[in-house]
């Protein structure tokens, strides 16, 4: 058994105070008692699994990536700054105008890296920037296709089926 406050109309199990309205014990937070029956409150339960399908994105993505103040800025910089040496040919000589790509290859190779070097670390930037671009392509599909059956489900057992596929399709990634 439960109760209903009789000042707020909140829930809650335990000692009965003064005034409150004894009633069955809920099936879920998603459940609101209405003229003397619990009714799923399948807008908040959509909400709920919303929320769950987001956060188990988040945490699919930090399985691949470092997730700290400037860290997305600076991929971001590297990509950048490699796909313009590229597209520049290369040219270790001007290697100072590029400096995420001086500082890859100086943590690879050391102090003095060679042109082929210089090159090698700007091709691993890019090379990395495009398996980045694939998983994040396939966490977000996951991500949106779980809400958007969340978002059409009918039931609060329909919402829970598509929350829990959505999480086991990102958990798996």
């Amino acid at each position: 058994m439960g109760y209903i406050s009789h000042i707020d109309g909140s829930y809650y199990e335990g000692d009965k105070q003064y005034g409150d309205q004894e009633v069955p014990q809920r099936s879920s937070a998603n459940h609101q008692w209405i003229n003397g029956a619990w009714v799923e409150d399948i807008a908040k339960a959509r909400l709920i699994a919303a929320a769950a399908i987001d956060v188990q994105a988040g945490k699919t993505r930090l399985k691949y990536i470092t997730d700290v103040a400037g860290q997305s800025e600076t991929y971001l910089s590297k990509a950048s700054d490699a796909v313009a040496y590229k597209t520049a040919g290369y040219p270790s000589a001007s290697i100072a105008n590029y400096p995420m790509v001086q500082a890859e290859g100086r943590a690879i190779y050391g102090v003095a890296p060679s042109a082929a070097q210089y090159q090698a670390a700007a091709d691993g930037i890019i090379a990395t920037e495009a398996q980045w671009l694939q998983l994040a392509a396939m966490i977000e599909q996951q991500r949106r296709a779980g809400k958007i059956a969340v978002a059409g489900a009918a039931t609060g057992a329909e919402v829970a089926a598509a929350q829990q596929a959505a999480i086991a399709a990102l958990s798996a990634l």
